[in-house]
């Protein structure tokens, strides 16, 4: 039986992140809710966060809020090396990109934002491959809106990652080169 406070919203074909996100966010904006959080499916996000992410937009405190694993004390324990890596290096060419020089772990999926913002950016416009989470944050300082980082739990298993590491470091900083360009 399903929850009638649950609504389920379905391409049919797999469209990627980027276009779940659109339409969920859409969804959220023609809903009217105060709040609209993303918690992936990945098993990567502790539930028990999720106050803590959208306090800061309760609060009236941010319009869009970042989990950051990175402040989390277990965060070198538990996430993979070559992760920590990668999202150092991303973290820095995202602050280029977006202009949030408090921002850290812009790859961090687990986030939450406000009715106003999702209203005022063209959230339809997004890009809907890799690379999204840094249009959202450049669209977010194109518009001026306070963006908070919040401390998550760093949640990993043995689980592989399905992303081609090249093509995904290519694809990401071509993007972030061309909104660096584009904010500046």
């Amino acid at each position: 039986k399903q929850d009638p406070r649950i609504t389920l919203i379905n391409h049919g074909v797999n469209k990627g992140l980027g276009q779940t996100l659109i339409t969920g966010y859409l969804a959220a904006r023609e809903g009217g809710y105060d709040v609209a959080a993303v918690m992936a499916g990945d098993n990567q996000m502790d539930p028990t966060d999720l106050i803590t992410v959208i306090s800061p937009i309760l609060d009236r405190k941010a319009f869009y809020v970042k989990g950051n694993r990175f402040s989390h004390p277990d965060v070198f324990s538990k996430m993979p090396k070559v992760r920590l890596i990668g999202n150092a290096f991303l973290t820095i060419v995202t602050k280029f990109a977006t202009g949030f020089w408090h921002i850290i772990d812009p790859q961090c999926g687990y986030t939450a934002i406000s009715k106003i913002a999702l209203k005022t950016i063209p959230i339809d416009q997004m890009i809907k491959g890799y690379g999204y989470n840094a249009h959202i944050l450049y669209m977010l300082n194109i518009f001026r809106f306070k963006v908070a980082d919040v401390r998550v739990r760093p949640v990993y298993a043995t689980e592989k990652s399905g992303i081609k590491l090249g093509h995904y470091m290519l694809t990401v900083s071509w993007l972030l080169i061309r909104l660096f360009c584009a904010r500046i």
